[in-house]
């Protein structure tokens, strides 16, 4: 009998050990905005999720953009099973920008004034960063990093994107 109970708990303790910390949720700090996203634990080298961020002020590499709403699924691809991972995230982009206008023209003179406008479009974003654990291994990390936000669609656009999360592994 003590035996099957041994046997018994340290089976259901190799489960347990299994699946524990198989979910990641962080919050990511993006200059001024926030984003969060949930991840899950297929492998120690490979993670699934889904994203949602706002950023007020976007770093832009061929615009001039003011804010961002993005959403979509990602993918983590940590090669060497560590802290280090390359990022991949899909999903929606939509974001504001002042576009210069013609207004018209008279005596000589050329007058034009700045429109805010807004775009939207698939977005594609690859990425790269670390995940480090703080205090004991799998459960509170920070995760540094940047993505390249390149949308497609009614206006496209590049940005880039650094951030900080602070999550938790359940």
């Amino acid at each position: 009998m003590k035996k099957k109970l041994l046997f018994a708990l340290l089976f259901f303790g190799l489960v347990a050990g299994a699946f524990a910390q198989t979910n990641w949720i962080s919050l990511e700090i993006k200059g001024p905005g926030a984003g969060l996203r949930y991840e899950y634990v297929f492998t120690p080298r490979f993670t699934i999720g889904a994203y949602f961020s706002y950023t007020f002020v976007t770093i832009p590499i061929n615009d001039y953009q003011m804010n961002s709403i993005e959403f979509g699924a990602t993918a983590r691809l940590y090669p060497f099973a560590r802290r280090f991972f390359i990022d991949l995230s899909l999903g929606n982009n939509k974001f504001g920008y002042e576009e210069e206008i013609y207004v018209g023209s008279g005596w000589g003179w050329e007058y034009r004034d700045w429109e805010y406008r807004e775009g939207s479009g698939m977005c594609i974003a690859p990425g790269f960063g670390w995940t480090i654990d703080v205090g004991k291994a799998g459960g509170f990390f920070l995760s540094p990093g940047a993505k390249f936000p390149i949308t497609t669609g009614s206006r496209p656009n590049i940005t880039i994107a650094p951030y900080l999360g602070l999550g938790v592994a359940f």
